[in-house]
């Protein structure tokens, strides 16, 4: 009986600020979901990447009702300076407990809002190389061209070199091809532009070129350069490399064979 009179007199006196609070508290969680959907709507507008979409709706959703908690329990006289002090505390521990996937978490939120690379684009980055399958909130995952997946954490693209091969529409195609000291250099050249320009999927502008690359022991080594859209770099190299074999076989150019050269000193 004494509690029940202790809860009655309790009630009586505190009972309009249970009202209130109980006021506040439905009248916040439904701004909070109202809000939530608001928010939605406009990132949806705003074309944000749809695992961003989600996340910062939510954000804001449990930002709400953690304010709206707060004011019920003062409205109802409970003091929240504690209550606040034990959460910073919490939320530090679990900070610094998940240093590493919140470092990876903030580089995945830069990806997608930069955007240095998207789906479908070839890069290179943190040694791994492949097309971009899908970026998560923590990591970005790759398929190489065997059909592997490479994840790769996202703090690893954001604070490292990354090579966008897909960014631009064009790209330049270099085949360096090694001929003997005996072939003549201006019918490689010929030859080589000669395959360049039979393949449509080439530009003519800028003109393709061939120069010497480079002086080794057994070679010359020439170098055909073309510029061709992305979409066709990896044809256009591989249809480049057969003709070339065939055509080098027709001119007669020949290609370095490697040698091993013994000397014998003879003694009296």
């Amino acid at each position: 009986m004494d509690y029940i009179r202790a809860i009655d007199a309790f009630l009586k006196q505190n009972g309009i600020d249970f009202l209130y609070s109980f006021i506040i508290l439905v009248i916040g969680i439904y701004a909070a979901r109202k809000t939530k959907k608001i928010a939605k709507r406009f990132f949806t507008k705003t074309k944000m990447e749809p695992s961003l979409i989600g996340f910062f709706s939510q954000l804001i959703y449990v930002l709400m009702i953690i304010f709206v908690a707060v004011i019920v329990l003062e409205k109802m006289g409970l003091k929240t300076t504690s209550f606040i002090t034990v959460l910073g505390a919490a939320g530090l521990a679990i900070g610094l407990a998940l240093q590493g996937s919140l470092s990876n978490f903030a580089a995945g939120v830069l990806i997608l809002i930069f955007k240095p690379f998207a789906v479908g684009d070839y890069i290179e980055g943190s040694g791994a190389k492949g097309t971009v399958y899908e970026i998560q909130l923590l990591s970005t995952v790759l398929k190489a061209f065997g059909n592997e997946s490479i994840i790769v954490p996202n703090s690893k693209l954001i604070n490292e070199n990354v090579i966008n091969y897909s960014k631009a529409k064009k790209r330049r195609l270099e085949i360096k091809v090694g001929i003997s000291y005996q072939s003549d250099i201006k019918n490689t050249r010929e030859v080589l532009l000669g395959i360049a320009s039979s393949d449509s999927r080439v530009d003519l502008e800028p003109q393709p070129e061939v120069v010497i690359a480079d002086f080794s022991p057994a070679a010359i080594n020439m170098s055909l350069r073309v510029w061709t859209d992305n979409e066709h770099y990896w044809d256009v190299y591989f249809s480049a490399m057969e003709h070339i074999r065939e055509e080098f076989e027709k001119k007669c150019i020949e290609l370095p064979v490697a040698q091993n050269l013994a000397y014998f000193n003879k003694q009296a």
